[in-house]
């Protein structure tokens, strides 16, 4: 829903202006123009931040998990960034 107010509106989280409002969402809105989320009646994203879980640590395992994948698929070397990590 776009809300009226400014915490909410088209022009307060930077979007182009369109014919409606809907269609600003769909064609200009990204994840950081999101402040709600709620599904099934709980509020899963409050404050553009996710509340149901740490983020930081679902990152820390997705990352994990994808180079154990890497890993087994044998293409550690493949997927080697050009640069040093330090």
């Amino acid at each position: 829903m776009i809300s009226s107010s400014s915490a909410g509106s088209v022009s307060a989280s930077g979007l182009c202006r369109a014919t409606s409002p809907p269609k600003a969402v769909v064609y200009s809105a990204t994840g950081r123009d999101v402040e709600v989320v709620v599904v099934d009646g709980k509020e899963v994203v409050s404050r553009g931040e996710l509340a149901t879980m740490n983020e930081e640590a679902v990152w820390r395992e997705a990352e994990r998990r994808g180079h154990e994948v890497v890993a087994r698929a044998g293409l550690t070397e493949k997927v080697k960034g050009r640069w040093p990590v330090m």
